[in-house]
């Protein structure tokens, strides 16, 4: 059971969130978490926990790091992107989200 102030459904859904990140265009860590603390919805997630699920998606083959690491400001940055498995993926973890949302609103 989740404990107050703890959004354990917005942690399971993060790793679809980077999906949907990188589908806009390939980004490093560091861009995505940016990006979703700056979003209108205000999501902090550490960027040690981007890395972690980037690596996962990586290992399971639904992203690819992209190109060449680019170093800025003296830090190496590394661009992933989806691959057409993650592409497959990020659809049916979408289709599984509608589906619950049409549940919930037929409550």
């Amino acid at each position: 059971m989740a404990t107050r102030g703890e959004n354990t459904f917005l942690k399971a859904v993060i790793p679809i969130l980077i999906l949907k990140a990188l589908l806009v265009s390939p980004k490093h860590g560091y861009e995505i978490a940016r990006s979703f603390k700056n979003s209108e919805h205000n999501i902090d997630i550490d960027i040690a926990s981007v890395y972690r699920i980037l690596n996962k998606l990586k290992d399971n083959g639904y992203v690819i790091e992209e190109g060449n690491k680019v170093i800025v400001d003296n830090r190496a940055r590394t661009y992933f992107a989806v691959t057409e498995e993650g592409h497959l993926y990020y659809k049916q973890q979408m289709d599984e989200i509608a589906k619950v949302y049409c549940l919930i609103h037929s409550l």
